[in-house]
């Protein structure tokens, strides 16, 4: 005997539908969903009872139940009025359990994962090796291949192989996947984890071979690139597809960026109709417009194990209830939509009545509850994410209106014309809240609100009332300024440095070597858990999330600007930096950012330093001067930065502090008063005052004969030592720039006359005639002759074979 002629004995004709017959056979499916008795729908005890009655009063049930079966309306067969749930099962972190499928939308792309926005406001992420099957086997066979060469010691591009394809290749921001929930965690700071996967061996994994029909759409993985196609993985065994490279194109053209497929790269495929039910390889396409439209019908005869997140239905509203739906759909099944997946502007369910056709997409599955979520958002319907124009995380708004409140739950605000948002219960107040007052926050009232995220998913930002957030000075990376300083708490203390949290999403590092000014050997001692200090931001990258900070006092406390770009260096400014390296060349010196200079060793001090290891070390702040920027690279100097410590105030004498960059009137053959910053065997550290710019005067323009040079430099020093502080000037002129752009001075009286100032500061090569009478010094002496320097940056020879008096000063 049939099912039908179990459920309608003794004839009659049939007046319920497949669809109705099916709805009845899956009651026990719509229980659970329901949380209905679970004895509902199977003999109770009082039942059996009854059934020992009189055979006549059976009968005359019988006949009662067969007069009621030919009366009843259709609807209320199917949809049994005692079967009305009070409310709509909505998913929560709570409710997620290892092995869900879930609809997710990408929200960001970096080179090792990807976050993804879920329903209910969720959010999860897929790690590179969490694609596919296909990617991890090639990420491990390169590792292998990796490691071998380093033992053999032979390293061959060619033997490696191939390229591991990048994530953001593979996943594009704003386009729908299909996530198989891998791991679900809470951090320690009270923070849930959802890791996720685009495995199809994953998502697929409750598939048969014989489900594989046309029209169905199924997640697949490149598994190889053929000659005329791309091979592709379901990860259900006995079963492929091939996809034409000339069904590819337009694909790879609008959706892949103009890019071929990768080999791991996961993509939605519609099977196309194939003759043979047996065949292990059948046809696919990932034409977007034709996969976006392809709809599941009931006739495809789905168990409850096989629906899968986006798939598209047709759909019948059994319940309308205040928040939310209940559908009925592919001949029984049942699923529920939240107020946030309600087709258009509507957020209440008020525009919808029972029996209503709608067409939705599925966005949730959990085979253990039979539990099917379902929206009817008009972008998930087109198999896209939303977007929302100029809005960015940590906007305020002013003025958001409550549109709808739940008072267990929070509050649904409206930004502006287009997008809203939702305010989280435990984000309404700083303070706890158990349930939210109506009075207080009344429909259309209005409230100060910021943006602290978005869920491209469902089209909602997240918000916050909190005066914390609304006070908070930044709430992503991306909102740090390298060079800025601010207040962090310890987290903890690694071998790498101290971990430090500066907002509930935003941590950072302090490597051991920028802890203090000087290395310290137990910096437990000094950071304390949970104690809040001041940090100087060194480096922000906000795609990788990182973000590397500073305790050194020097630069916490540094007067001079921060060097955030190598475009922005000044030639003949000064700047605070940290030695990263040391070589026997010299220096390597590390400002904010990713910029760095190089102290060659020539330009370490005064005189030069042969072993710059035994002067110097790794972690020393010093302040050194931008000589050069020529190709992009930054040539340093510390030779004129005595005179400044590193707190940017004076140190032995009393001159002003040093300015940034040099005047355009300090040209050759000026004469200025400078102060005595330094004496050392090449010469005197000087400052021109009152510019406060630093110049070198070397020993051989102290005087016109070269046997006074070495007692003036004494002579200098012990006034500089006697001085104590005080202000000790001299007089000089200006007679050029050294190839870093110091000011070089000199105190030469033959260069001091008025005559020689004079055709300094008019001297032009094209002037020059015959017979001109200048002053100038011996810069350099060779074979052939010398090699004579005027001020100005002019430069003659005077051969061996010419010889007049006028060159021998």
């Amino acid at each position: 005997m049939s099912v039908a002629d179990e459920e309608f004995p003794r004839g009659g004709k049939q007046l319920l539908t497949p669809l109705e017959v099916r709805s009845a056979r899956q009651q026990a499916e719509r229980d659970v969903l329901f949380g209905e008795d679970a004895t509902d729908g199977v003999s109770r005890p009082e039942e059996i009872v009854k059934r020992q009655k009189s055979s006549s009063e059976r009968g005359k049930k019988r006949r009662r139940s067969k007069k009621s079966m030919h009366t009843v309306d259709v609807s209320e067969v199917a949809l049994p009025a005692k079967r009305i749930k009070k409310s709509v099962d909505t998913l929560s972190f709570k409710k997620l359990q290892t092995g869900m499928l879930l609809l997710g939308a990408v929200k960001e792309v970096s080179e090792f994962d990807a976050t993804v926005s879920l329903p209910a406001g969720l959010s999860g992420f897929i790690h590179a090796s969490d694609i596919s099957t296909v990617l991890s086997e090639r990420m491990r066979q390169v590792a292998e291949e990796a490691a071998n060469s380093e033992q053999t010691g032979e390293e061959s591009d060619e033997e490696i192989g191939y390229d591991i394809p990048r994530l953001p290749d593979m996943l594009r921001v704003g386009s729908l996947v299909r996530c198989y929930v891998q791991n679900l965690n809470t951090s320690p700071t009270s923070h849930h984890r959802i890791r996720l996967s685009t495995d199809p061996t994953l998502v697929n994994s409750k598939l048969k071979s014989s489900f594989v029909r046309p029209g169905l759409v199924l997640l697949g993985s490149i598994a190889s690139v053929e000659e005329h196609g791309y091979l592709i993985s379901f990860g259900i065994e006995g079963r492929n597809g091939f996809l034409l490279s000339k069904r590819a194109k337009k694909y790879i053209k609008d959706s892949n960026g103009g890019k071929p497929l990768l080999v791991g790269q996961v993509v939605e495929c519609l099977v196309l109709p194939f003759e043979s039910s047996e065949l292990k390889t059948v046809p696919v396409t990932v034409n977007v417009d034709e996969v976006n439209k392809s709809l599941i019908t009931e006739d495809m005869m789905l168990s409850m194990s096989m629906l899968t997140p986006g798939m598209l239905v047709n759909a019948i509203i059994s319940e309308v209830l205040t928040d939310g739906l209940v559908l009925s759909f592919l001949g029984g099944f049942t699923g529920s939509v939240s107020t946030s997946h309600l087709s258009g502007d509507h957020i209440t369910t008020d525009h919808y009545r029972r029996l209503q056709k709608v067409k939705g997409r599925i966005v949730h599955v959990d085979p253990a509850t039979k539990v099917v979520g379902v929206s009817l958002r008009k972008c998930i319907v087109e198999n896209r994410s939303e977007t929302f124009g100029d809005l960015s995380v940590g906007d305020i708004v002013e003025l958001a209106r409550v549109l709808r409140v739940n008072s267990e739950l929070g509050l649904v605000m409206q930004l502006d014309e287009t997008h809203r948002g939702f305010v989280h219960i435990s984000r309404v107040s700083d303070s706890h809240v158990e349930k939210l007052q109506v009075k207080r926050y009344k429909v259309n009232s209005k409230h100060r609100c910021r943006i602290l995220g978005f869920n491209t998913l469902e089209g909602m930002a997240t918000l916050s009332m909190q005066q914390s957030v609304l006070e908070r000075a930044f709430l992503r990376y991306a909102d740090i300024e390298v060079g800025s300083v601010i207040v962090g708490v310890v987290q903890s203390v690694e071998s790498v440095g101290v971990i430090v949290t500066v907002t509930d999403h935003i941590r950072g590092l302090c490597p051991s070597m920028h802890l203090a000014d000087v290395r310290l050997k137990h910096p437990e001692r000094k950071f304390k858990e949970k104690k809040k200090m001041k940090f100087r931001v060194l480096e922000v990258n906000p795609a990788r999330h990182k973000l590397i900070l500073t305790h050194k006092k020097t630069l916490l406390q540094s007067q001079f600007p921060a060097l955030r770009r190598k475009e922005d260096a000044v030639i003949g400014n000064v700047y605070h930096g940290t030695i990263v390296s040391i070589r026997h060349y010299g220096c390597i010196v590390a400002f904010y950012g990713d910029v760095k200079g190089l102290l060659h060793k020539t330009e370490l001090g005064s005189h030069t330093v042969e072993d710059p290891s035994k002067v110097f070390y790794v972690g020393q702040v010093v302040q050194s001067r931008v000589v050069s920027t020529d190709y992009g690279k930054l040539r340093l100097s510390l030779r004129g930065t005595s005179a400044v410590s590193m707190t940017g105030t004076s140190t032995s004498t009393a001159f002003p502090k040093v300015a940034v960059g040099s005047p355009a009137h300090l040209k050759a053959g000026t004469t200025v008063e400078a102060a005595l910053a330094g004496v050392s065997p090449e010469g005197l550290d000087v400052v021109i005052c009152p510019e406060g710019i630093s110049a070198f005067i070397p020993a051989c323009h102290l005087s016109d004969y070269c046997g006074h040079w070495q007692p003036l430099l004494a002579a200098y020093s012990s006034g500089l030592e006697a001085a104590r502080g005080a202000q000790k000037t001299v007089r000089a002129v200006v007679v050029g720039r050294d190839k870093g752009s110091l000011l070089i001075l000199s105190m030469k009286p033959v260069l001091m006359t008025s005559q020689a100032i004079r055709h300094a500061q008019s001297l032009e090569f094209s002037e020059l005639k015959a017979g001109f009478v200048m002053a100038g010094f011996v810069k350099q002496i060779m074979p052939f002759g010398c090699f004579i320097s005027f001020p100005g940056g002019l430069l003659g020879l005077a051969p061996l074979r010419v010889r007049h008096p006028c060159l021998l000063l």
